[in-house]
Order: C-alpha cells, then sequence, then structure tokens
C-alpha cells in the first residue's frame, strides 16, 4: 500500500476526530497536487521536443495515409536531374528574361579548333549587328570594320540556311515541336546551302544551339530552343562544369554536339562539336545588346589591277 492509500484508508475511520480528519484530507490534499505539478513540469519539455520533432520531419516529408508510401531519409543525397529536367528548367528561366535593348547585338568568343593532321588555332572575334541587318567585325586586336553584307551566301541572320530580317528572326516558332518543325523544313528547302547526306541530325541541334547566343532571339524563342533540345534523344548531363551545367547531344553520327551553360541565367558559356578528327570550341565571352560600337575603320580600297 502506497502513502495516498495508507491517508485515504485513515480517513475513512469511523473514530477519527474532526480536527484528525481535516488534517488528513490537508495531507491527501498536497501529496495529490504534489505528484501532478511535478509530472507537468516533466511532460511539458517532452511536449515541446515532439513539436520540434514534428516540425523537422514536417520539413522533409509529406504526411500519407497510404501506409506504402516511402519513407524519407534526410540523410541520402540529393536527387539528380535528368537531361530533359536541367533543360526545361533552362527554358523556363530564358523565357523569364528580359529581352533587353539596344542598338546592336553584340557577340564576343573566343574560337578554338584542331585536327588530327593539322596544329590548333585559337582566335578571338567580335561581331555587332544592327537590327536592319547591317554589322561590324574585328579579328583577335584587330581594327573593327564594316561587313560586307551584299556578296554571297552569307547574311547576319541566317538560320539552317534560310536568310531572315530581324522582324522575322523574332516571330520564330515559341514551341519546343514548332521550332524542330521550322528548322528541319527549312534544311530540306533551302535555297542557299545544302548539308552533306546524313549531317541532318547533326545540324539540327546546332542550329538551336545558335539561337541561343549568336542571334538575337526574343526570350521566348530561347526558350523553345531549350524545350527542343529537352525532346531530342540521347543528350547526357555531364554535371557541373566549368562555366555552368555541361551536356553532350549525340544525334547518332560520330559528331556530338556540347553545350554549357549557366543555370541561374540560361546564358550559354561554350558549345562545341567534336569528332574522331577534330573538336570545334567556342567560348562565349558575350552576347548581349550594346549601345556602344567600337571606332570603325573603312575599307581601303585594294590597289589598281589587285582587284
Amino acid at each position: 500500500m502506497d502513502d495516498l492509500q495508507m491517508l485515504a484508508t485513515t480517513l475513512a475511520a469511523p473514530d477519527m476526530s474532526r480536527e484528525a480528519v481535516d488534517r488528513g484530507r490537508r495531507r491527501l490534499q498536497k501529496r495529490m497536487r504534489g505528484p501532478v505539478a511535478r509530472r507537468r513540469r516533466i511532460r511539458m519539455p517532452v511536449i515541446a521536443l515532439g513539436a520540434t520533432a514534428a516540425a523537422a520531419a514536417t520539413a522533409v516529408v509529406v504526411v500519407s495515409s497510404d501506409s506504402t508510401a516511402p519513407t524519407a531519409n534526410p540523410n541520402s543525397p540529393p536527387t539528380k536531374l535528368s537531361s530533359r529536367q536541367i533543360l526545361l528548367a533552362a527554358a523556363a528561366t530564358a523565357e523569364a528574361r528580359p529581352a533587353g535593348s539596344g542598338t546592336y547585338w553584340h557577340v564576343k568568343t573566343i574560337d578554338e579548333a584542331k585536327k588530327r593532321t593539322s596544329k590548333a588555332y585559337r582566335s578571338l572575334g567580335d561581331s555587332w549587328t544592327r537590327r536592319d541587318g547591317a554589322s561590324w567585325g574585328r579579328a583577335g586586336s584587330g581594327p573593327v570594320v564594316k561587313n560586307d553584307n551584299g556578296g554571297g551566301n552569307w547574311a547576319p541572320f541566317q538560320i539552317a540556311f534560310t536568310k531572315l530580317t530581324f522582324d522575322q528572326l523574332q516571330r520564330l516558332p515559341i514551341t519546343g515541336d514548332g521550332l524542330t518543325a521550322w528548322i528541319n523544313d527549312s534544311i530540306r528547302h533551302s535555297k542557299t546551302g545544302r548539308l552533306p547526306t546524313g549531317a541532318e541530325p547533326t545540324y539540327v541541334p546546332h542550329a538551336m544551339i545558335e539561337l541561343l547566343y549568336e542571334y538575337p532571339a526574343p526570350p521566348k524563342v530561347r526558350a523553345a530552343a531549350f524545350r527542343a533540345l529537352a525532346a531530342l534523344p540521347n543528350v547526357k548531363s555531364t554535371g557541373n562544369v566549368k562555366g555552368g551545367r555541361g551536356l553532350v547531344i549525340n544525334s547518332g553520327t560520330a559528331d556530338e554536339e556540347t553545350l554549357v551553360f549557366d543555370p541561374a541565367t540560361s546564358l550559354v558559356r561554350s558549345v562545341g562539336t567534336t569528332s574522331a578528327a577534330s573538336y570545334h570550341r567556342v567560348t562565349v565571352l558575350a552576347a548581349e545588346w550594346t549601345n556602344t560600337l567600337p571606332k570603325v575603320t573603312p575599307h581601303k580600297p585594294l590597289p589598281p589591277g589587285r582587284g
């Protein structure tokens, strides 16, 4: 029998005086209050700890009534994104970026190439293109000169062998499927150039990548290019690399297209083509609108008889 039971039994005795009963009742009430207070002091931290643990669990796992739902492991590594997820995220980022403004579309690159049978070369290039198609260029530390836009098949805005005005460039398809269909159709019906037989699978992603930096495509068209790349087969993520996120696109030929972009901005950092015989890489230092054109050096006329 414990103390509480003993007190209760004593209080129930018929020969107890009134004073003894009151004294015993006070002892019983004091004993009854005492353990409750102590238990309350013990339980309060336990309750707080339970609430904290529940809050922490809520932060990492969604409670489900499905008893077969997997249990989250807070020590497990982060989920690795697929190449498709990476490109679709880049599309959303590209679409949210402002279009920018300026007089000239300025592209500055480092061009590197090497063939198995020749030495590697490396060159720095700048180009400035106005909306009306007029353009200027500079190789290395040489002078800035105006390009001759009237000769040959070259044009400042030319995608998949199709010459475009600036306005036409702005109106390219804004869905991945639509842009892919446009590029394929442009290659098949080109009047300015032809691809070698079997080269289309490689050139299609190449044209998509060009829209990401080489030309002043609007945000929705750039987003469509990322989505078109996401729909291609055999695109592999190479993870975090110098400059951002790396991807390799194998179109079923001996050539592989490589793309590195900054996932925070969707801006391209480098592109390249690698084959068994050679590699060609372009590092993008700038691809943006500007109002500044460096001092232009006029073309010097050739001496008589040397034209």
